[in-house]
């Protein structure tokens, strides 16, 4: 008889699962950061009391006036940003095994209107020396400066924020509704959603300062995202 061997199944290489803690962790405290920079931003907008600016020169004047504060809020602007763009993949990640779909699908919404806002951040970065050169010019010049002006206004408030606004808010409902089956917390998942469409409605008729408000959503979701690392 012809012996046949047979191979033990502890022979067969085993394939290790990836290990996506640190990611997790790194993606928790992106979002920590993300949601104190948040609450920061807000309380250095209290100067600024009066609400958005209502044209052109009441933008550059602003901008001559508060230019430390401008710049200063424009680099927290960014930084916020790409805490947001660091935390995406640790979403993604912890959410994955509810739904591989609609997370990216929110990640990648979000990576979007996280772009354009760094860009607008640079622009908000340049404000004040352009409202510096404004007030400084002869009344002749000054013309060509408030058409500049113009120019970034309308960009910034007339459509990019509101771009901003309402796609971050349409990507934290996504991501809060296939919340509502993993490891996070209910009530945190309805109060993503909650937040992320009255983003979109408030964003889309020009109420920006809603945005700060997903710092609301940020926080605890860092924190849980965090546990889960």
């Amino acid at each position: 008889m012809r012996l046949t061997e047979r191979r033990n199944d502890t022979d067969t290489p085993r394939v290790e699962e990836q290990d996506w803690s640190g990611l997790e962790r790194f993606g928790g405290v992106a979002l920590v950061a993300a949601a104190i920079l948040g609450i920061v931003i807000l309380g250095m907008l209290l100067p600024l009391a009066g609400g958005l600016p209502s044209d052109a020169e009441h933008l550059l004047d602003k901008a001559a006036s508060r230019a430390w504060l401008i710049h200063l809020v424009a680099v927290l602007y960014v930084l916020l940003d790409l805490c947001l763009v660091g935390a995406l993949p640790a979403l993604y990640v912890a959410l994955r095994s509810v739904n591989r779909t609609w997370p990216l699908v929110a990640g990648l919404v979000a990576a979007v209107a996280l772009m354009a806002d760094i860009n607008s951040g640079l622009w908000v970065y340049a404000l004040p020396d352009l409202g510096n050169a404004s007030v400084a010019a002869t009344t002749a010049a000054r013309a060509g400066y408030t058409a500049s002006g113009q120019l970034l206004y309308s960009y910034i408030y007339g459509s990019e924020t509101r771009f901003y606004v309402s796609l971050l808010s349409l990507a934290v409902s996504i991501f809060s509704l296939t919340m509502l089956r993993g490891e996070f917390n209910r009530g945190v998942a309805y109060l993503g959603i909650l937040l992320g469409l009255a983003g979109v409605v408030l964003g889309l008729i020009g109420f920006i300062p809603v945005v700060v408000l997903l710092s609301l959503w940020f926080l605890p979701t860092g924190i849980k995202l965090y546990r889960l690392g």
